[in-house]
């Protein structure tokens, strides 16, 4: 019998079966099929049932490459402020929180200054040192932010915004203790009685500013606690003025951070 005299013979047997039967086995073949194809692309179901376990390992991943780049780019601004802590003049000392005018009033944030050292002089030289950070031609800098003052978790550098920042302290000789930074004074290391390793040079905060603004963060003696936060979601990165970069942790103990913003509080500082 050939072939196709068999299907044809198959095929009339299945037309005389009840319809009830005919469905059933249409069922069973289908329910066959999807096995089959559940077993040939078992691999690619797995991708899918373990995709927000992935998607998680991901995120995961983008945070510690955020964390590494972010230390990478601070490495180089702690090189570049310890380049400018002497400028000739032979003693050891923090610049002035801002470049300011010849009566004392801020007009750039010292960021601007750290440009020559960060390898950006060409950037720096199109300044105008005794213009204020919102004159037409300064403003028409701010794009140039270079990527340093940038938090890979953060605002990206050509929105001229940085979440880097420091803290100033006033004017007044007996308000103690005070941050590592005054407005118009250059603050010498051997006024750093609490150590230079436990002193905050920079660090990141959750707001970002105009990188060209003198918007440094005034320390208040009455202010209690201060908000540790930055882009990244475990803590912020702290630059001390040793020129040590350390995460701290958002679990960081509030008294003992803000130890860490003064030069001259005299705490005891236990782990952080």
């Amino acid at each position: 019998m050939s072939i196709d005299r068999c299907w044809a013979m198959s095929s009339a047997v299945e037309d005389r079966r009840p319809s009830s039967m005919r469905e059933a086995r249409r069922a069973r073949s289908k329910s066959s099929r999807r096995l089959r194809v559940f077993v040939l692309f078992g691999s690619l179901a797995t991708v899918v049932v373990a995709t927000p376990f992935v998607e998680e390992q991901l995120r995961s991943f983008d945070r510690a490459r955020n964390l590494e780049t972010c230390r990478g780019r601070l490495a180089k601004v702690s090189t570049a402020f310890l380049t400018t802590t002497s400028q000739g003049r032979g003693e050891l000392a923090l610049p002035p929180a801002a470049i300011v005018s010849k009566d004392g009033k801020p007009l750039l944030s010292r960021r601007v200054a750290l440009l020559p050292a960060l390898g950006y002089q060409s950037v720096h030289d199109q300044f105008a040192l005794d213009e204020p950070w919102d004159s037409p031609r300064n403003r028409a800098l701010i794009p140039l932010m270079p990527v340093e003052f940038a938090c890979p978790a953060g605002e990206p550098a050509s929105t001229g915004r940085t979440h880097l920042r420091l803290f100033v302290g006033n004017a007044d000789p007996l308000d103690t203790p005070k941050p590592a930074f005054d407005w118009t004074r250059r603050v010498d290391f051997r006024e750093f009685s609490d150590g230079t390793s436990s002193t905050i040079l920079m660090l990141e905060t959750k707001e970002s500013v105009i990188w060209t603004q003198p918007d440094a963060i005034e320390f208040k003696t009455d202010q209690a606690a201060y908000e540790l936060a930055s882009p990244h979601t475990v803590g912020a990165f702290v630059i001390f003025v040793d020129g040590s970069i350390r995460l701290l942790r958002k679990e960081t103990d509030p008294n003992a951070f803000r130890s860490f913003i003064t030069r001259d509080g005299g705490e005891v500082i236990g782990d952080s």
